[in-house]
């Protein structure tokens, strides 16, 4: 399974686990609501970045969470 896909069936739980909307992850991470979707579906993958401020903003290990980017 490719990157993006794992990526983003990890988002998808996280999110549904959190009970986290697309809108609001959007709002935080200041990206559009499309792109979280985007994201979410595995057409595109999420940034490093982006990784990190989710990590960030809900307390997550990024290493654990995304080992592929780990290194």
């Amino acid at each position: 399974m490719a990157k993006d896909k794992i990526a983003a069936l990890r988002l998808k739980e996280f999110m549904r686990e959190r009970g986290i909307k697309n809108y609001e992850l959007a709002e935080k991470l200041g990206v559009t609501n499309t792109t979280v979707s985007r994201w979410r579906i595995g057409d595109r993958g999420i940034p490093a970045g982006s990784v990190l401020k989710i990590a960030s903003l809900y307390g997550l290990d990024w290493r654990a969470w995304w080992p592929e980017i780990a290194g």
